[in-house]
Parts: structure tokens; C-alpha cells; sequence
């Protein structure tokens, strides 16, 4: 199962005290879904960030910015996974499909091209 990177402040900060959505609402007094809607940036927060900062342990300017911005930049760009594919079909003899997801080296790309071209099949 592939990990997802969690680029959301306000939901970094709770999901790493282990906190749920619902922890949250009941703190603040409002139910889930409004709670939700703050996490999500469909609701302005400004009213509740006195609370919150205090569930997460974190000064009202750091909620949603700050050295756990920093974190998740940190974590993207030492994030230790690469994938490359390269998938051919019959149909479509001349193309390949490529996916390549993680930070690589020049001489990685060069390779990895130089062997989803090797695969194509060459019509002349």
C-alpha cells in the first residue's frame, strides 16, 4: 500500500497527535462536518483558532503555517520513493505509456527513457 503524503497543515498537526475529526468538532463545540469544512478551507477559521491552537499545542500563527510547513516541504523532498512504469499495448505499436512518480537523477531519467524507447516496436 502506497503511503500518502499529507500536505494539509491542519490535519498533519491533528493526525499526528492522533486526533480525529470528531475530537476536533467536540473541542470546539460544532459538529463534524463544520469541522470539516474548516480543515478543508471551506470555512474561514479565524473564530476557532484560539481552541485549536490549544488542542494542537501550537501558537494561534503556527496553525496553519510555520515550522510544520516546513515538515511537510521536508518530507517531499526526502520522500525515499521512486516509481517508474512503462506499459506497451499491441494496438498502439509506435507509443508507450509512462508513469514516473518521485524525485530522480538526470542519469536515472536518461536511463529510464532510453529503456521505454528500447521497448517500442519501430515501424519503418
Amino acid at each position: 500500500m502506497k503511503k500518502v503524503r499529507e500536505t494539509n497543515p491542519l490535519k498533519k498537526r491533528r493526525t499526528s497527535l492522533g486526533l480525529t475529526q470528531k475530537d476536533m468538532s467536540e473541542s470546539l463545540g460544532i459538529t463534524q462536518s463544520q469541522y470539516s469544512k474548516i480543515e478543508n478551507g471551506e470555512t474561514d477559521p479565524s473564530k476557532y483558532l484560539e481552541t485549536i491552537s490549544k488542542v494542537l499545542g501550537c501558537d494561534q500563527n503556527e496553525v496553519l503555517s510555520g515550522e510544520i510547513l516546513r515538515e511537510i516541504e521536508s518530507e517531499f523532498l526526502n520522500d525515499p520513493i521512486k516509481e517508474m512504469v512503462c506499459t506497451y499495448h499491441e494496438s498502439k505499436p509506435t507509443s508507450v505509456y509512462l508513469k514516473m512518480e518521485g524525485w530522480f537523477t538526470k542519469e536515472e531519467v536518461e536511463r529510464f527513457m532510453k529503456f521505454s524507447l528500447e521497448g517500442m516496436i519501430n515501424e519503418h
